[in-house]
């Protein structure tokens, strides 16, 4: 449920006068749903009428001048005032909401248990679905299941043993007569009150204080929920609205699934039937006895077919890479976008954050292995980090701990690091001399962006939704953009020296694209101009058609990618001056005083950015300050992680194997993990919260490492070298 304000309450009551002149609310019913009117009124109106001396009897109304109408009537029982009040809502123009409750009345009466009574109760209900028969679909009816007493003075109070029993057997017949009618049942009030009761006894028991919300203000925000959901379809409440309408897009992703698969099929069964000719026992005994004979004479026996792909074997590959790929996408739309499984709203909770990041931190420790590689940041450290890092922002993403500013700047900061070594990456890629050929990026922007276009199509999604895709493929992009323009870098020379005429053009580089970011940055307007141009605007636009949610990701990581370029110029020219070496297992630096005083300034460089951070209140400034501080950690970090010889040639296997397929985690928790826009929760196993979990994350790590398998084999067949 989305946990509607003010500020949503009066967007709504504005869309729904604008859709029809006259809007009016009836409440009609006894004591607990008069108490929801006068909720009601005071969240949507502003307005207090406890304070007013009247009976219930009496009945209430109030009106505000946007012709909003509130009505509360009296009406313990189905009957005449109840049947007329529906005829006034059918018969007046406009949109209406009827909220009908009787109550209790009926089971407090004497004999109201016996078989009669519930023949009346349900005569009464049939003629109630009858008399809505004909209202507007502007009008909504809704009927209030009867609350069962939860505390032992409410059933002391009406001297019922059994007053419980009673009200399920009238909500259960209420439901059978109403099922199918005009008539919503709001049903789920009887759960509400029972594990609302259960909770409060749990918090009795552990001799804490219930901090348990009242009934009536979740009663109304169901209310609020039904209401206004379907008008502003907000990305937290995905109760009572429709499932979105499929597009033609999705339609044609599902046939073309179809059609994979009987072609896929086909396949199988065409090379199992070549399968058993080869296999024949005739032809086998014959070519023993070629290879027999040729060996008796001392002659080499024949050559044996190579085994080089062929044009079927490629297409059957391909084949089953797309039915893979399209069944994960079914997968991923039944989990997100359809209602076949539950979802719940996500508890915000730093501490379960910081559990999980304990969790993942005894993990990496547990699978040390060695490595075969000692230079700074190697492929198995740089795997490793990006592995850690994927799986502390999927936990911050599932705790939902944003609203804490520590835990939020610190996953900035793994996004800007994650960034960093993309700069630090290609640089040092140009560096060595590869070339950096149209062909490469081809395969690197389709290895980033296969799943992320693909659930666009599946999912209905902007390009943007995935924004962590939009960044890293839009700054790899200006890197090779930035490396492959001239001043190109030259090869080295004399095995790994480079002259220091490349290294003025490195530094060329990336001084003019740092400025070119900055102006960007200072004129605004400039920006829009460059991102809303017509070619790529859909690329970089949100929900609102324009680039400021892209503005505010573009300016938080601006420099990310150039302080990694710049560390990988740094540390080659170190490395060719002799300053450091990491072509063995040995610390960098020979000299143990080196090698403490480096250590020192990792450890200095690390809390110094905590520190700083400590002088921001808010995101707004702290955000500010991200771009200008948060080398200092990263330097640090890479200080410590590689400055000794044993520590930079160990790394984690579990979280390297993790890093291999860490933007396909990122992907994938939007829609597998995650639900609503990661708003909320996927449920598989419901009350089970730790099995939850764990069967989610372990379907998530599954899916993300076949679609990273399945990208690489279509990159290598569509985009070949």
């Amino acid at each position: 449920m989305h946990n509607y304000t003010k500020q949503d309450l009066v967007r709504c009551m504005s869309l729904e006068l604008e859709d029809s002149s006259k809007n009016h609310v009836y409440f009609i019913g006894e004591h607990k749903v008069r108490s929801l009117y006068f909720k009601w009124i005071r969240e949507v109106l502003g307005k207090d009428q406890t304070k007013q001396d009247t009976r219930p009897e009496e009945g209430n109304h109030v009106e505000d001048d946007r012709g909003l109408q509130v009505d509360f009537i009296w009406s313990p029982y189905i009957g005449d005032a109840m049947v007329k009040t529906l005829d006034v809502a059918k018969k007046s123009g406009g949109s209406a909401l009827v909220v009908l409750g009787p109550g209790l009345h009926y089971i407090t009466e004497s004999n109201t248990t016996t078989s009669e009574a519930f023949q009346t109760y349900s005569d009464h209900l049939v003629q109630l679905a009858l008399s809505v028969d004909g209202a507007p679909d502007s009008t909504t009816f809704i009927w209030k299941s009867i609350e069962p007493l939860t505390s032992a003075k409410e059933k002391q109070a009406f001297r019922l043993e059994s007053v419980n029993a009673d009200i399920a057997k009238y909500n259960n017949l209420a439901k059978e007569v109403l099922n199918g009618s005009r008539i919503t049942l709001w049903s789920n009030i009887q759960q509400l009150a029972e594990s609302r009761a259960q909770l409060v006894r749990n918090a009795q028991i552990g001799g804490g204080n219930s901090t348990l919300r009242n009934s009536d203000d979740v009663l109304l925000q169901m209310l609020f929920n039904h209401q206004c959901n379907r008008l502003l379809r907000p990305n937290d409440g995905s109760c009572c609205v429709d499932e979105e309408a499929t597009t033609w897009t999705q339609a044609a992703l599902l046939v073309i699934c179809g059609v994979l698969g009987v072609w896929s099929l086909k396949i199988c069964c065409f090379q199992r039937a070549d399968t058993r000719k080869k296999s024949d026992p005739v032809l086998e005994d014959f070519s023993v006895m070629i290879v027999t004979a040729a060996e008796k004479k001392g002659v080499a026996a024949p050559s044996t077919p190579s085994t080089a792909p062929t044009s079927s074997s490629v297409t059957h590959t391909l084949v089953q890479a797309l039915l893979k790929m399209g069944l994960i996408l079914l997968y991923c739309y039944m989990c997100d976008r359809a209602n076949v499984f539950l979802k719940e709203n996500k508890y915000v909770s730093v501490f379960n954050f910081y559990l999980a990041t304990a969790c993942i931190a005894i993990a990496a420790l547990f699978s040390l292995r060695p490595s075969t590689q000692s230079a700074v940041m190697h492929r198995d450290i740089t795997d490793e980090l990006k592995g850690w890092m994927q799986l502390v922002i999927l936990s911050y993403h599932m705790t939902g701990s944003s609203f804490y500013l520590p835990v939020y700047m610190h996953i900035r900061l793994l996004v800007s690091f994650y960034l960093f070594l993309t700069g630090f990456g290609h640089f040092i890629y140009a560096w060595n001399g590869k070339k950096l050929t149209f062909v490469r990026y081809c395969q690197v922007m389709f290895r980033l962006n296969f799943l992320a276009v693909m659930l666009c199509l599946s999912m209905n999604r902007a390009y943007q939704f995935y924004y962590f895709v939009v960044l890293v493929s839009f700054w790899f992009t200006v890197m090779y953009a930035t490396l492959a323009l001239p001043p190109l870098l030259l090869p080295p020379i004399y095995g790994s020296r480079h002259t220091s005429t490349n290294y003025a053009y490195g530094i060329v580089k990336i001084v003019g694209l740092a400025v070119v970011i900055t102006l960007l940055f200072k004129h605004k307007s400039v920006f829009d101009l460059v991102f809303q141009c017509p070619l790529w605007a859909s690329l970089f636009q949100g929900p609102d058609q324009t680039v400021d949610e892209w503005f505010f990701r573009w300016s938080l990581d601006r420099y990310s990618v150039l302080y990694g370029a710049a560390f990988a110029l740094v540390y080659r020219w170190m490395v060719e001056k002799g300053w450091i070496d990491d072509g063995t297992s040995s610390s960098l630096h020979r000299s143990r005083i080196r090698v403490l005083l480096m250590l020192l300034l990792g450890v200095i460089l690390v809390p110094a950015y905590l520190l700083l951070l400590q002088h921001c209140d808010t995101k707004k400034t702290c955000n500010a300050w991200h771009p200008f501080l948060m080398w200092l950690p990263i330097l640090g970090y890479i200080i410590l992680r590689n400055e000794i010889g044993y520590i930079r040639t160990n790394f984690s296997n579990a979280m390297a194997w993790c890093g291999k397929i860490s933007l396909e985690l990122f992907v994938c928790q939007y829609h597998i993990w995650l639900a609503q826009d990661t708003y909320g929760m996927l449920v598989l196993i419901p009350g089970a919260p730790v099995l939850n979990m764990i069967v989610i994350t372990f379907i998530l790590v599954c899916v993300a490492h076949e679609i990273h398998a399945i990208t690489n084999t279509l990159a290598g067949l569509l985009v070949p070298t």
